[in-house]
């Protein structure tokens, strides 16, 4: 397993949480440092500060996943319904981290 795992893994597990107990109060951001190590936050809100960190050098960290009220509520319903709920969420949020990536990677 690589390092830069360890984050995406934490973070996939602290949204099925989230999203399995519809905990809407906070958001879940996955970034991704310069050497591909990747860490999460969980914030009040979503603003400019956080959206745009840098290292002490200046160096931009992408900003990799946003995972806030509407999609926690989008996917806690779906999962309602669905007897896979747990796995059907898991696979979402791999798949907004795969998307992410993509747009990440667009901007830089």
């Amino acid at each position: 397993m690589n390092i830069g795992d360890l984050g995406e893994r934490e973070f996939i597990e602290i949204c099925t949480e989230a999203i399995m107990n519809c905990y809407t109060q906070y958001i879940y951001l996955l970034y991704e440092l310069p050497n591909g190590v990747r860490f999460f936050q969980v914030e009040c809100e979503l603003n400019h500060a956080n959206c745009n960190l840098k290292l002490k050098d200046g160096t931009p960290i992408r900003l990799i996943c946003v995972m806030g009220r509407d999609l926690i509520e989008d996917f806690h319903q779906k999962a309602l319904n669905d007897e896979l709920g747990i796995e059907w969420v898991n696979k979402g949020v791999k798949h907004v981290i795969a998307t992410g990536e993509l747009g990440a990677n667009k901007i830089v």
